[in-house]
């Protein structure tokens, strides 16, 4: 019943909320080429991004629409961090939690949000790039049945996010007064719905793109569902065109003596898997340098782990090789800014010496991205991935990267899955037995007893909540609130303007 209401919904009036967007709609069109290859990677066909806050969002059309689906969505302003961080994710979310810059819910063995993947959001995500066929989108063209489907996932999953969200997060995350910071989750799977988290929270929202270079892939043990992944995302032609490809890469190399005893599937596996990651990471990286810069950032796992070769953290600019803790302070500060926090949280996140004393956390995973540049898969990937590689600032010199011969021996190179483990180390699933949370019994007037949670639905509930806890305004009261908002404006610049490393609060209170 909800899925037939929604066709009808959806199929009118939809094309008018986007059209009176205007100028906040940007086309972006990016198409990867493999140079090399003697193949297309086609990752790019047009993605509307809004680049403005929409007037009307799509879930919010949808859900007030149908208040059948009882949705909630909790506060907004959260940082979601998605892609594959190769294993440095959890450290990394450690890291913010413990800085007190992120509080984070219930999460798995691997950090990943129990509510996003117990919702079983990331089951339709296969359902979504069958369709999508790219990771940029718009959520209104889905069809009306796919559109039901995301709309109820994201509903179990906000109902599971409001269990543990504490109250006080969202009162003083909305003032810099308060030593309070963000809230968020994490999930490598959360970057295909990206447009989905850009329609749902507008611009309050921040991610953070953790890409790893794909030539630390370990060899062997994909996934199923990142294989279904794949070949839904390409589509047959193209799933079959790579694979034809792929095999004629493997008769040459398989002539070299240091793949003796390496698998055929796997190696077809790795060189897909390359391709596929550079077809969506190059989209996703040129909105995220582009149009949407101030929504995210990108994170380079290897710019934490600081991984032993030789020729990764030699500037190109000065040619000196820097310390580890200086190469990691720079998207260290860059996240500290981007995440708007309160002064007290940001300087010691920007502080270098912070930055240094918790870089154990990441540089204990250095083995994990270190792979020998004569490998003769890795020059594969190399010509495959080369586009992409560029935009994320990984060095592609084909000078550098050249196969041994091959008739040397030894061994490949390359680091090769772990038993029991799985080719991308940090992704989990939905388990198969899966079922969404039960229905709950409302109120008629409300959705939720939950006071901080924000209905979709248009409601008064909040405000009248704030109304309660605030006292009557009067022409003192407006000049105390007034005098408080200056002195905050000024502590903000004794904290934040430095001068010789400390800040001019630290130098008045040393005078």
């Amino acid at each position: 019943t909800t899925t037939t209401t929604t066709t009808t919904t959806t199929t009118t009036g939809r094309g008018g909320r986007r059209a009176s967007a205007g100028g906040g709609l940007m086309m972006v069109l990016f198409s990867v080429v493999a140079l090399g290859m003697g193949f297309v990677v086609e990752s790019a066909h047009g993605a509307r991004m809004l680049t403005q806050e929409p007037t009307r969002r799509w879930m919010n059309h949808l859900l007030v629409s149908h208040p059948e689906m009882q949705c909630t969505q909790i506060p907004m302003k959260p940082v979601v961090i998605g892609g594959d961080g190769g294993g440095i994710g959890k450290s990394f979310e450690d890291f913010l939690r413990d800085s007190n810059a992120v509080t984070f819910g219930p999460v798995d063995e691997f950090g990943n949000s129990d509510a996003e993947r117990l919702s079983g959001l990331d089951d339709i995500i296969v359902d979504i790039m069958a369709w999508a066929k790219r990771p940029l989108y718009e959520p209104d063209e889905m069809p009306a049945a796919l559109q039901a489907d995301v709309a109820k996932h994201l509903c179990d999953m906000f109902a599971r996010q409001e269990k543990w969200l504490h109250p006080d997060l969202t009162s003083n995350s909305l003032s810099k007064s308060n030593d309070v910071g963000r809230w968020g989750w994490k999930d490598p799977l959360a970057m295909y719905l990206l447009p989905i988290w850009r329609d749902v929270y507008g611009s309050s929202v921040t991610y953070i793109h953790l890409v790893r270079d794909p030539r630390t892939l370990p060899l062997g043990n994909l996934h199923d569902k990142e294989r279904d992944l794949q070949r839904a995302y390409f589509g047959k032609d193209r799933w079959e065109a790579l694979t034809a490809k792929f095999e004629e890469e493997w008769s040459h190399l398989e002539l070299h003596s240091q793949m003796s005893g390496v698998k055929k599937s796997d190696v077809i596996d790795l060189l897909r898997t390359t391709a596929y990651w550079t077809s969506v990471n190059f989209e996703i990286g040129a909105l995220l340098q582009g149009p949407l810069k101030k929504f995210g950032m990108i994170l380079r796992a290897e710019d934490l782990a600081q991984p032993d070769m030789d020729h990764f953290r030699v500037s190109k600019e000065t040619g000196k090789t820097p310390e580890k803790y200086q190469a990691a302070q720079k998207p260290i500060q860059a996240l500290a800014s981007l995440l708007d926090l309160p002064p007290s949280i940001f300087n010691q996140l920007a502080d270098f010496t912070y930055i240094r004393d918790n870089l154990k956390r990441f540089t204990v995973h250095r083995s994990k991205f270190t792979y020998r540049v004569n490998s003769p898969i890795t020059d594969v990937q190399t010509r495959i991935a080369k586009k992409a590689l560029e935009l994320y600032g990984y060095e592609t010199s084909s000078s550098m990267f050249v196969p041994d011969h091959p008739d040397t021996a030894g061994d490949h190179g390359h680091r090769v899955t772990p038993e029991g483990e799985h080719m991308h180390e940090e992704h989990t699933y939905t388990p198969d037995e899966w079922t969404a949370l039960p229905t709950k019994v409302l109120n008629a007037d409300d959705h939720t007893e939950h006071v901080l949670g924000t209905q979709l639905k248009p409601t008064k509930r909040i405000e009248l909540e704030r109304l309660k806890h605030t006292p009557e305004e009067t022409e003192q009261s407006r000049e105390v609130l007034a005098h408080l908002k200056q002195a905050r404006e000024k502590n903000f610049i004794l904290e934040n303007a430095k001068v010789g490393g400390k800040s001019l609060k630290e130098m008045i209170d040393n005078l």
